[in-house]
């Protein structure tokens, strides 16, 4: 009995417990304070701010606003950091625009989230929310509409015309392959739209000679239109999945042709294109209306049926995700036009392809263009080469600090302290070529706190320690601090952590 009671009384205690941390993990979090923000480099902002300390497990989010924001639910104020770690402190933001590239001006406000996914949607005050507007300039992107109201699939494209922008694929936009002479043989102007059950896609194609004598995987080989999409957010950087994924970044090849069939392409680990399955979806609902010189193609793709397709269930990297678009979100998108005006395979025109040397749209999402999910609009079609994509060379790369966090050394004096020394952290870059770098340290509000190397350096690989002291050899206060490698423009940034 003895031995009963002990235990239940454990049983109790240890109940108590775990309902305490649950309750401590699940409380609601307060604001962040803090917020700051930098110009990383062109076209991105690093948002900062210190994490609240009354819970634990939270996350963040980054909201951004060309007028200062007072309620995140307010129009004009879009969400582009979701989900950041407690700890991480730090969001980049890529300054993509769905119309005109160039200076813009934006404030942001970040909010947490609990445990239990409840945000707490109040605004810190004073932060840069409302005041201090950071300009830097902007990547113009093609479009991704948000709409409300579904779209009827009947050939008549009038739906997308007037509520978003095309991407365009003639002889000044785009790359082709094969015997495509010009824009009357082949040409398009591609529109996707999406609203919270479905992908929208249209064609307004320009093709001399339609000939479509080819069905099933072979459809390339004839007349058709493929969209190439990523239905998940990118993160904050300019790079895209190298290989096909699933799961929590899906993505996704549809090849529709003019005589109303729709194929998807599903890349399986380890098989070549030839084995892996491409099959009809005959869920995906499309409509062709043919015209003077050419012809009209819609589609709609449900986000359900993606799940509910056998083969993508079926697929050894696991189960896609639903997605749930948002304003703001930029997604992965590209597309591809084939033409058979012989009866035979003609050529391609993609929509973003660099030459032969790197893979075609079909063959990997690193190649992939971006869309930005914006408001229903009416501009100029944005296909300027800053608007395609921008590739980074890959030229120099920058490591993590050791050790981090690191502890100062009040006897600590050089910059350049022998490594032996306590108290410093070094951190390593590698250069491909002789390249001008400069690196630097800033604080959690974006001040410049010490220059560490500033100069031309040769090849290879190179290092430098840092003892925890600004540019005039006083200590700094502890805490999360940013260390920033500029080489020829191009700029990376990792952060690290100073103890006393």
């Amino acid at each position: 009995m003895r031995k009963t009671k002990i235990i239940g009384v454990l049983t109790m205690f240890v109940s108590l417990f775990v309902i305490s941390v649950a309750g401590a993990n699940a409380q609601q979090p307060d604001a962040p304070t803090g917020i700051a923000v930098a110009v990383d480099s062109l076209t991105r902002n690093l948002v900062t701010w210190i994490d609240e300390a009354s819970a634990s497990g939270e996350t963040y989010n980054v909201y951004v606003s060309e007028s200062p924001i007072v309620d995140i639910a307010a129009t004009g104020v879009t969400k582009v950091g979701r989900d950041v770690a407690e700890g991480d402190q730090s969001f980049l933001h890529v300054l993509y625009t769905a119309q005109t590239s160039g200076p813009v001006s934006y404030y942001y406000a970040v909010t947490s989230v609990s445990a239990l996914r409840e945000e707490n949607v109040a605004i810190s005050p004073g932060s840069n929310a409302t005041t201090n507007a950071t300009e830097n300039d902007a990547i113009a992107t093609g479009m991704i509409a948000l709409i409300s109201t579904p779209v009827v699939i009947d050939g008549d494209i009038g739906e997308f015309t007037s509520q978003t922008i095309p991407f365009l694929m003639d002889d000044a936009h785009g790359w082709v392959e094969g015997d495509v002479t010009d824009d009357a043989d082949l040409s398009a102007k591609a529109y996707v739209m999406v609203d919270s059950d479905n992908l929208y896609f249209a064609g307004d194609i320009t093709d001399e000679s339609l000939v479509q004598n080819f069905s099933g995987f072979g459809t390339w080989n004839g007349d058709s239109f493929e969209l190439h999409v990523g239905l998940y957010p990118l993160p904050a950087k300019l790079d895209h999945n190298q290989r096909f994924k699933r799961a929590s970044e899906p993505d996704y090849q549809f090849r529709l042709s003019p005589n109303e069939e729709t194929w998807m392409h599903v890349p399986f680990p380890g098989r070549g294109d030839n084995q892996s399955p491409s099959h009809v979806v005959d869920y995906v609902e499309i409509a062709v209306a043919p015209r003077d010189g050419g012809y009209f193609l819609e589609s709609r793709i449900p986000l359900q049926g993606l799940l509910d397709d056998p083969i993508m269930q079926g697929h050894p990297a696991g189960q896609d995700s639903l997605f749930v678009p948002e304003l703001g979100m930029v997604l992965p998108i590209d597309f591809t036009l084939s033409d058979g005006d012989t009866e035979a395979y003609d050529g391609h025109r993609y929509y973003f392809w660099e030459g032969p040397d790197i893979p075609r749209p079909f063959q990997s999402p690193l190649v992939w263009s971006q869309a930005v999910i914006a408001e229903p609009q009416i501009a100029t079609s944005v296909n300027s080469p800053e608007g395609r994509r921008i590739t980074i060379p890959d030229n120099f790369a920058l490591g993590a600090n050791f050790p981090n966090p690191f502890v100062t050394a009040v006897s600590s004096s050089a910059i350049n302290a022998p490594r032996a020394s306590s108290g410093q952290t070094t951190i390593r870059y590698s250069l491909s070529q002789p390249e001008s770098v400069s690196l630097k340290v800033f604080d959690i509000l974006g001040r410049e706190v010490v220059t560490l190397v500033q100069g031309r350096f040769q090849a290879g690989e190179h290092s430098i320690s840092w003892n925890g002291r600004d540019r005039v050899q006083n200590l700094v206060a502890p805490g999360m601090y940013f260390y920033r490698l500029q080489v020829s423009g191009n700029v990376k940034t990792r952060k690290m952590l100073l103890l006393r």
